[in-house]
C-alpha cells in the first residue's frame, strides 16, 4: 500500500507525476492511495475513476498541525507500507507522520528551488535523516540539492520525468471545435506557453516577445493555457494583444493534447525547471 502526499492534483508537473504514477503502478504488486493537503484538485476525478482512494486534508492557513495527526490516521487505518511524497510542503508534513507512524518515507524533489532560505534548507537536512530516498527529477536538482542544500548524495537517485506514450489523434471536428473557440484563422501560426501562472513561469517574458513580433506586423495566436494566482496581472499586461485577437488566455485545460495539436510552436519561458513535463 502506497501512500503519494501532494499539495493538490492540479495542473503542474508534480501533480501530473503523482497522477501517472498511481495510474501506473501494477495492481497486483501495489495498491496506491493519495493524500491531497489541501483540496483534491480538478484532475482527482482522473484518479478516481481508476479506483484510486483520495483523502482531501483541506489545510488550514498558516502553519497546520493537525495535518500530522490526519496523515498518520490515514497511514494506519489503510495499513500504508510507503510514503512517497511530492513538493515541499507535503515533503515536510508527509514525513513527520511518516516518522510518527513508523512508516518509510521516499520523497521527490522536482524544481532547482532557489527560493528556499535558510531555515528550509536545515529543515531539509534534518529530515533528510529520517528519509529512505530522495528521487529528484534531473541532475540539476540533484546537483543544487547536494551542493546548494547539502543532502547526502548517498540518498539521492535521479528518476526522469516521462508522459504516457499513447497515441492521440485529433479529428477534424475537434480541430475546427478549438479553432472557433480561440477564433483562430486557418493558416495562422500558433504559439503555446503551459503551465500555472506564476512567477517561476515567467509568462510575463513570452507576452513581451509576442508584443515585440505583433510591431514587426507578423501574424500569430498565441495560446496561454493554465491558471493562477498571476492570471489578472498577465491579463492586464496582454491586454492590447487581446483587443487584436492575437492571444488567448484557456484556464485550466484537460484536453491538452487537442491543444497541442493545434499548436506550431511550444514556448517555455520558465526562469527555472526541474524537468520540464510541458518540454
Amino acid at each position: 500500500n502506497v501512500l503519494y502526499v501532494i499539495w493538490s492534483l492540479g495542473l503542474g508537473g508534480a501533480e501530473q507525476v503523482v497522477i501517472q504514477l498511481a495510474k501506473g503502478l501494477d495492481r497486483d504488486r501495489f495498491q496506491p492511495f493519495v493524500c491531497c493537503l489541501n483540496a483534491a484538485g480538478p484532475f482527482a476525478d482522473e484518479l478516481k475513476g481508476v479506483g484510486v482512494k483520495i483523502f482531501a486534508l483541506q489545510k488550514k492557513r498558516g502553519i497546520d498541525i493537525s495535518l500530522i495527526g490526519k496523515i498518520i490516521r490515514i497511514i494506519r487505518e489503510n495499513d500504508i507500507h510507503l510514503v512517497h511524497t511530492h513538493l515541499w510542503g507535503a515533503n515536510v508534513w508527509g514525513r513527520i507522520a511518516g516518522i510518527l507512524a513508523s512508516a518509510p518515507v521516499v520523497i521527490t524533489e522536482h524544481n532547482v528551488d532557489v527560493w528556499k532560505k535558510w531555515h528550509h534548507k536545515i529543515i531539509d537536512r534534518i529530515l533528510a535523516n529520517f528519509t529512505a530516498k530522495i528521487c529528484v527529477v534531473s541532475q540539476e536538482v540533484k546537483r543544487f540539492y547536494t551542493t546548494e542544500v547539502g543532502l547526502p548524495d548517498r540518498k539521492m537517485d535521479v528518476v526522469y520525468n516521462g508522459i504516457p506514450a499513447e497515441s492521440t489523434t485529433t479529428d477534424a471536428d475537434e480541430t475546427r471545435r478549438l479553432k472557433n473557440e480561440f477564433r483562430i484563422h486557418n493558416g495562422i501560426p500558433v504559439l503555446a506557453n503551459v503551465g500555472r501562472l506564476v512567477p517561476a513561469k515567467a509568462n510575463h517574458i513570452f507576452i513581451a516577445a509576442l508584443k515585440i513580433l505583433d510591431r514587426e506586423n507578423l501574424l500569430f495566436h498565441a495560446l496561454i493555457a493554465g491558471d493562477g494566482p498571476l492570471r489578472q496581472e498577465l491579463t492586464t499586461q496582454a491586454d492590447p494583444l487581446m483587443k487584436e485577437n492575437k492571444i488567448s488566455f484557456t484556464g485550466l485545460r484537460k484536453d491538452m493534447p487537442a491543444i497541442w495539436d493545434i499548436t506550431d510552436i511550444c514556448v517555455l519561458s520558465s526562469t527555472r525547471e526541474g524537468f520540464s513535463m510541458v518540454i
